[in-house]
């Protein structure tokens, strides 16, 4: 590994450069012997842009950086834990403020129903991301006005394989609008007006405390009362990627790895195998 450490004195220092090169110079300079890089790489930023997930929007369809087989994709899963049982969750700090939203995740469950995240504002500021019937839905508020539950077409996700969920903000003109896409299918386009989601409380993942639930205003946000029960990596909010075993509300409760067949009863199957 290279590695070049230099001080830029004074403000106003600008660097000009043609070309940016990421994972392989293969073909460029073939006498250097430099062999490509193989594995993830994330939350790579240029002046505020992502860059993976702007040359993605903009290659046509056709990103040239492909994980061939099932095993090599769950592989690449980061951080993976399972959510045991449907009262257990992530309590996280507030969403870090960024110019557009970006939210991923990866997930896999057998169960039908289960909140995956959940976060509020001031007012009647909220967003919510469930599974209801094995479909998934995508709810807000921006303090202006409420939508309805937006269905993110795709098959049946409870189906005990990993699926990936990508929410992106996007503007047009004054215009905000989330982008929502679940594994590789076509994303669907939700208007969300000019005025900003300003998300200041709690962000959970899995399930909502049962204080936050008490209020009658989550319950009516969540169409799901069930919590989670499965397992999620490589969680990705606004550019910080928690580990959710660090922030459980019951540390016995997630655990970390996926771990076992997430079957319609109260427990993982191998939960239940190691603890009785």
């Amino acid at each position: 590994m290279f590695c070049f450490t230099e001080k830029l004195k004074g403000e106003n220092f600008y660097i000009h450069y043609d070309n940016i090169f990421y994972g392989s110079l293969a073909g460029l300079y073939p006498s250097l012997n430099i062999p490509s890089f193989s594995g993830s790489m994330q939350n790579v930023y240029i002046d505020h842009t992502d860059i993976f997930d702007e040359l993605k929007q903009h290659s046509g369809g056709h990103w040239p950086i492909f994980i061939h087989t099932k095993n090599e994709y769950n592989n690449y899963h980061f951080r993976p834990v399972t959510f045991v049982t449907r009262d257990v969750y992530a309590d996280l700090a507030p969403l870090h403020a960024s110019q557009r939203m970006h939210l991923t995740f990866n997930f896999k469950t057998a169960q039908d129903n289960g909140i995956l995240l959940f976060t509020r504002g001031g007012g009647k500021q909220f967003i919510a991301v469930q599974l209801i019937d094995g479909q998934l839905y995508v709810k807000f508020h921006n303090g202006v006005r409420q939508s309805a539950p937006h269905l993110v077409p795709s098959p049946r996700l409870s189906d005990d394989q990993w699926h990936s969920f990508v929410l992106r903000e996007r503007t047009r003109g004054e215009q905000r609008q989330f982008e929502v896409s679940v594994d590789t299918l076509a994303p669907i386009v939700i208007n969300l007006g000019t005025s900003p989601l300003v998300l200041s409380g709690r962000l959970y993942i899995g399930a909502v405390s049962a204080s936050e639930y008490l209020d009658s205003f989550v319950r009516e946000a969540l169409q799901s009362s069930q919590g989670f029960i499965g397992c999620m990596s490589s969680v990705e909010l606004n550019g910080h990627t928690p580990e959710l075993v660090k922030y459980a509300s019951n540390p016995d409760h997630i655990m970390a790895g996926c771990r076992g067949t997430c079957l319609s009863f109260q427990l993982c199957r191998t939960f239940i195998d190691v603890h009785t």
